[in-house]
């Protein structure tokens, strides 16, 4: 398993796996958008604590409590298929949070920032068996 600031994984990371190796990404960059219009009403770079909404189960979020995650970014990411969304954040309009396909996970925010939640991330994450 492997904590990567890399950009793109998706695309340019998957071809050189081995089947089953899994990866996660911080600051995830696939498919990454400028705010556009909506950095006339936010704070650009997003910087800051903020809670995340579980779409689904992957087993990589501990939610028996509040998730707040530490975010560092400019970009955002557009993902491509809805369908890898696990979570999502509220910063002036919604914001993927966490995505994941195959044995991919990617984060918008700082896990290794997050202090107590973020460590827990990790631990399921070397647990994880998609």
């Amino acid at each position: 398993p492997g904590i990567d600031a890399a950009g793109r994984v998706l695309e340019s990371t998957a071809p050189h796996l081995r089947p089953g190796d899994p990866v996660i990404v911080t600051s995830y960059g696939l498919g990454a958008d400028r705010w556009g219009a909506w950095a006339e009403k936010i704070r650009v770079p997003h910087m800051g604590w903020n809670s995340i909404e579980q779409k689904k189960n992957i087993g990589l979020l501990s939610m028996n409590e509040e998730q707040r995650f530490y975010f560092v970014h400019s970009y955002h990411l557009k993902a491509a298929n809805r369908t890898d969304i696990v979570a999502t954040t509220d910063y002036g309009g919604e914001l993927t949070a966490l995505v994941a396909r195959d044995t991919i996970a990617g984060t918008q925010f700082h896990p290794e920032k997050s202090q107590k939640l973020g460590l827990a991330l990790i631990a399921n994450f070397l647990r994880w068996a998609p």
